[in-house]
């Protein structure tokens, strides 16, 4: 969804605010992990999540009208309300990303212990947040079709995957964390 501030001078800006299926691991760290304002409620809570998903400031978001502010209040919910029925779903076997395959193990007790120590032991360890943390999983857990651990550079997977989308990485994470003992 597009939208226009017009500024008191005249110059207009328009903003994005992607639906779910457009937003990635790295937009979902803006909006979402960051750490938030403390005491904000109400109409501030969305004026927050609306600066973050789409990055118009929040001062321009109290000037545009009621009814095109509530319209992006209900878009921008409506993408925060997918996120949990993304992390419902079982995930697929594989997933294609930057024109890659990657197989999603779905038996977390088949992983090379490696693997496992290295996410626990070296990357959780440096994570600098949830979103930090979903790709480090991935990112070890992932593996491209036929590829081995020892050839992975995590740190590289780890920024591939914060383009991932949104549906996929958090739904496969929450499969991750949800099997995890």
């Amino acid at each position: 969804m597009k939208f226009a501030i017009t500024d008191k001078d005249g110059t207009r800006k328009v903003y994005t605010l992607k639906p779910f299926e457009a937003l990635t691991l790295a937009d979902y760290a803006k909006f979402h992990c960051d750490p938030w304002p403390e005491g904000i409620e109400g109409y501030e809570h969305a004026i927050e999540y609306i600066a973050r998903m789409t990055g118009a400031p929040k001062k321009k978001l109290l000037r545009i009208p009621v009814k095109d502010f509530e319209a992006l209040q209900a878009k921008a919910f409506d993408a925060v309300g997918k996120i949990s029925e993304a992390t419902a779903k079982e995930p697929p076997k594989t997933f294609t990303h930057h024109k890659q395959t990657f197989v999603i193990p779905h038996d977390l007790e088949d992983i090379p212990f490696q693997q496992w120590r290295a996410m626990v032991d070296v990357y959780w360890a440096n994570c600098t947040g949830e979103a930090d943390c979903f790709a480090t999983s991935l990112a070890c857990f992932c593996l491209a079709e036929g590829e081995d651990f020892d050839d992975v550079d995590v740190n590289d997977r780890k920024a591939l995957f914060m383009s991932l989308p949104c549906s996929v990485a958090l739904g496969t994470c929450a499969f991750f964390f949800g099997r995890s003992e």
